[in-house]
């Protein structure tokens, strides 16, 4: 079996066995008249585009058969399942079906006394306001991005929560950063903009790409995402190990078409 692309490394205690990618494309070069340093950008490519896919936000379930859009839109709903833990809006509490209730908070948030606000709700840990501040919810977030609790913001919203809408779609537009990381390495290898589209693309994309040696009998294509918390999460989600592993069963399965398809088709004898 071919040497590993990288030796083991101390980062975080981070080992990546490239060992089964290198060796199905070893055998695939067996099989096609392309180039070494053509076959290994070809099938980068193929690897990156899956680790976009696999880099949250993702549909949760099948993201490697699932469509970037369906990824948008799942990234969308979790933010508003997160935001919704802790902001709230006081209209939507039981205690506001009370009529005294009801006319306390009014007055409350009429005169801006959040003090008294929060007397009447009980919450000692939480505030509130007319708007919900900027980035209010990234202190309760955990290493995984997601929020499971944290202090509450109360505002008074509208039917159609107008307000946490409004602090939802800012958050919105810093999605995608994450899968953005591979942007450098996608570019650099010329992979179709199917597979990074608008919310991904509107992002600069912290990470890295290093050709070596393209025309030699080993070229060497080094990539890195570089963004923050998927660095610290890499060794959890196995981002790339799981590209790595997709991508090698393909090649596989890519070879022994190549082989049934070479040996034509059965001769029936009577």
């Amino acid at each position: 079996m071919p040497k590993r692309l990288n030796p083991k490394s101390k980062r975080q205690g981070l080992y990546l066995d490239t060992g089964e990618w290198e060796y199905e494309l070893s055998r695939l070069r067996n099989h096609v008249k392309e180039k070494g340093g053509k076959l290994i950008t070809n099938e980068a490519k193929l690897l990156i585009a899956d680790c976009i896919k696999l880099t949250p936000p993702t549909d949760g379930k099948h993201p490697l058969t699932t469509g970037l859009k369906e990824h948008e839109v799942a990234g969308q709903k979790a933010i508003l399942t997160d935001l919704r833990k802790v902001i709230k809006d006081v209209t939507q509490l039981n205690m506001y079906k009370n009529p005294r209730v009801k006319k306390w908070l009014n007055r409350a948030f009429k005169n801006h006394d959040w003090a008294l606000v929060m007397d009447i709700i009980n919450d000692k840990a939480g505030t509130a306001g007319m708007t919900v501040p900027s980035r209010w919810h990234e202190g309760s977030r955990n290493r995984r991005g997601r929020i499971k609790s944290g202090p509450r913001f109360y505002v008074k919203d509208t039917s159609k929560e107008a307000k946490l809408m409004a602090y939802a779609n800012k958050v919105f537009k810093r999605m995608g950063k994450a899968k953005a990381g591979w942007l450098p390495a996608a570019r650099k290898l010329k992979l179709a903009q199917k597979h990074y589209i608008k919310f991904i693309k509107r992002h600069r994309g912290v990470g890295l790409i290093r050709m070596r040696n393209m025309k030699s009998y080993e070229p060497r294509i080094f990539v890195a995402n570089l963004v923050q918390h998927i660095q610290a999460a890499g060794k959890e989600r196995r981002i790339m190990a799981v590209a790595l592993k997709h991508r090698a069963d393909n090649i596989r399965l890519k070879i022994e078409k190549m082989v049934k398809d070479a040996s034509g088709p059965w001769l029936k004898t009577k």
